[in-house]
């Protein structure tokens, strides 16, 4: 079946969805991806209560909602329960990322992507399931494998959220990017050098304008220097796939790196309008004047093709910005 549920699922479309529902439950393998999804929450939404004890009124209102919670787990087969802890992983694995490199902040736990939220254990984990819908795993696999897996895709020190996407097609790409590598990065030895490069020259400004320009307003980079690289990639690689000009918004920090590492704005200008040597009466402002400027460059790539590269001049109410970049862009 070629249709997704994203696509048409509705009560119009009660015969198509039926027989693909009781396909699911012969065989979760013989319906699409989307569809087994789809089914798997489904059946968690709808999950039956248990009868109701001898005395009702005697059962809190917490009991009985964990009383439906271990029914509806009893009656998925364990690889559904898997494909929800999958898809868990999926949905709020971002959410324990390693994102704090002091430790402070880090949370490592979260419910949904507990075994025992799932009606697994520790027993389980020895045991092979299918993992079709796993990219990078082949077609089965240990249930402590899988938890590996997906822990290095979505818990390192990347984090990606994107089951918000409406198009399945673009929800798709994404996993389909970052599962087979595990969301690590295959980047060759040229590539990892202009990365060097790039961070290298950005510390570098930053140190220099600290030291020589201290006391000045100074909305630095630091802490944020993977900007510079992760820019830098996205105009080298974007002329090979027909972009021709690129428009930046963006607010005051790390934005004289911007200019100096991404746009090829020089050292001089930069340096003389921290000198306050420019004449402040044709710009119409003075202080941190320096930080709202925009500027445009020709930029060439290392493969000799050419991209225009423009940063929008920012206004001091920041997020003001945004309207006018889409507007040049269109």
């Amino acid at each position: 079946m070629s249709s997704m549920p994203g696509d048409f699922a509705s009560r119009f479309n009660i015969d198509v969805m039926e027989q693909q529902y009781e396909a699911w439950k012969q065989d979760p393998n013989s319906v699409a991806d989307d569809w087994k999804l789809f089914f798997a929450g489904f059946e968690l939404g709808m999950e039956e209560p248990l009868q109701a004890a001898e005395d009702p009124e005697s059962t809190s209102d917490s009991d009985r909602k964990q009383s439906r919670k271990s029914q509806g787990k009893a009656g998925r087969t364990k690889q559904q329960r898997i494909d929800a802890l999958i898809y868990a992983y999926r949905d709020s694995g971002h959410s324990i990322c390693n994102l704090d490199p002091i430790g402070f902040n880090n949370n490592d736990t979260n419910e949904n992507l507990d075994l025992n939220f799932h009606g697994l254990n520790q027993d389980d984990l020895e045991t092979q399931f299918a993992t079709e819908d796993l990219p990078g795993l082949g077609p089965k696999t240990s249930l402590k494998h899988i938890i590996s897996h997906l822990k290095q895709t979505y818990c390192g020190e990347i984090g990606v959220e994107y089951q918000h996407i409406q198009n399945p097609t673009r929800r798709n790409w994404v996993r389909d990017q970052i599962e087979p590598i595990a969301n690590q990065p295959q980047l060759d030895h040229d590539q990892k050098r202009r990365c060097l490069i790039k961070l290298s020259q950005a510390e570098l400004l930053e140190h220099f304008i600290h030291t020589k320009f201290l006391g000045q307003k100074r909305f630095s980079l630091e802490g944020g220097e993977s900007m510079i690289a992760g820019l830098d990639t996205i105009v080298e690689n974007g002329p090979a796939f027909g972009v021709k000009e690129i428009v930046f918004g963006m607010a005051h920090r790390g934005r004289l790196n911007v200019l100096a590492n991404i746009l090829n704005k020089s050292y001089e200008e930069i340096f003389t309008e921290f000198e306050g040597s420019i004449d402040q009466r044709q710009i119409e402002g003075d202080g941190d004047v320096k930080y709202h400027m925009g500027f445009s460059s020709d930029h060439v790539t290392a493969n000799g093709r050419k991209v225009h590269l423009t940063l929008t001049a920012n206004p001091s109410h920041l997020e003001a910005v945004n309207p006018i970049v889409l507007g040049r862009t269109r």
